[in-house]
């Protein structure tokens, strides 16, 4: 059996991708072939290839909702990404594809539904990207994470599935989190992520807090692969001093995090779809701050969405800094009753057998049985 991939090359597409792959090979063994086709990066490449999955880049064409002479250069992308996937496409011919979306997966798409290969889009978001929304059209079915995000598909097309995430996302050990991290007992422990690319706002805010932070809890942070020289430049600017015990910056976190998850009392973070799914298998309290100014304003949705259900705690970016941001952490974790509350809600939100039901979905489009 093949199975074509599809994505926007972020780690909020790539790691459901890696996660449904998994189940996959649990089920067929060495009987399932995947690709992926999308953006050129590496950070694809260093996700999927390291597990197996054969990687081909595409030329893509992103279309911006402001002015930039980049839309009408990736006018002229769109053709050759386009040409690029109907010889992908055809050489590998899968029997079935597996898209999450993103303006890198629209061209592989078109080709795939020329060819007559069924086609299973997920949405993890609320509102629907426009790649997504053009997709559904071409689909044949199409899996949700959020109930509200029903209303933007056909019915008979839309299922509920949840999000896939990894499956030790709760198998996270103390021990080896206070081996891995440093820390000892006496403090509660904050764990600032960022998203898979971290993010130099919640950085930066974080950074101008840390003194009053590290008076009473230890931090875990994630702070991006390409963020350290900055972050290290700005404390400096600030009269900040990095090297401090209860502090922990880390560039990345690839399986250590099912630890600092498993350790950490509270969880600062964006809020994409992948990062709340992973909030939401591990139960914890957070403060869910979305990217202003992102993509159909997708994370301020989701967060939203989260926040109404008592799920976690918004901060939009402009509420998120100094004391106001101090006195949002003290109130969460001075309280036994909020910690369980939001903890209690947001793993309403956590859908355990969501690899699974997309698996059976992809079997059923391709004729294929387990």
């Amino acid at each position: 059996m093949k199975v074509l991939l599809l994505g926007g090359g972020t780690g909020g597409h790539l790691y459901p991708l890696l996660n449904v792959t998994k189940k996959f090979k649990e089920l067929k063994g060495n009987r399932v072939e995947f690709l992926y086709i999308g953006p050129k990066n590496r950070f694809s490449k260093q996700i999927l290839e390291d597990n197996g999955i054969k990687v081909k880049g595409i030329f893509t064409a992103k279309w911006r909702r402001y002015f930039s002479l980049r839309n009408f250069l990736d006018i002229f992308l769109f053709p050759l990404g386009f040409f690029q996937s109907l010889v992908h496409v055809l050489f590998f011919m899968p029997d079935v594809v597996f898209s999450k979306g993103g303006y890198g997966s629209v061209a592989p798409t078109i080709a795939a539904r020329l060819y007559w290969i069924p086609i299973l889009i997920h949405e993890s978001d609320t509102v629907p990207g426009m790649a997504n929304r053009f997709m559904a059209s071409l689909a044949d079915k199409v899996a949700i994470y959020f109930e509200g995000t029903k209303e933007y598909f056909r019915a008979k097309k839309v299922f509920l599935v949840g999000n896939p995430v990894r499956e030790d996302i709760n198998q996270g050990n103390v021990q080896r989190a206070v081996e891995i991290f440093k820390l000892h007992g006496n403090k509660p422990v904050v764990f600032v992520i960022g998203g898979s690319q971290g993010s130099q706002f919640i950085n930066e805010q974080i950074i101008k807090i840390l003194p009053g932070l590290l008076q009473k809890y230890q931090i875990i942070h994630q702070i991006g692969e390409n963020n350290f020289k900055h972050l290290k430049e700005f404390a400096d600017k600030r009269k900040v001093d990095l090297n401090q015990s209860d502090y922990h910056p880390f560039e990345y976190l690839g399986q250590e995090i099912i630890h600092a998850y498993k350790i950490c009392n509270l969880i600062v973070s964006r809020a994409g779809a992948t990062t709340i799914a992973e909030i939401a298998a591990v139960g914890r309290p957070s403060i869910l701050v979305p990217l202003a100014g992102g993509a159909n304003n997708h994370q301020l949705e989701n967060a939203y969405y989260v926040g109404k259900s008592g799920g976690a705690f918004v901060m939009e970016e402009r509420n998120f800094q100094g004391d106001l941001l101090l006195h949002k952490i003290d109130q969460i974790l001075s309280s036994d009753y909020l910690c369980q509350k939001l903890s209690a809600s947001i793993r309403n939100l956590y859908y355990p057998n969501a690899s699974d039901k997309i698996v059976e979905a992809l079997l059923y489009l391709s004729k294929e049985v387990k």
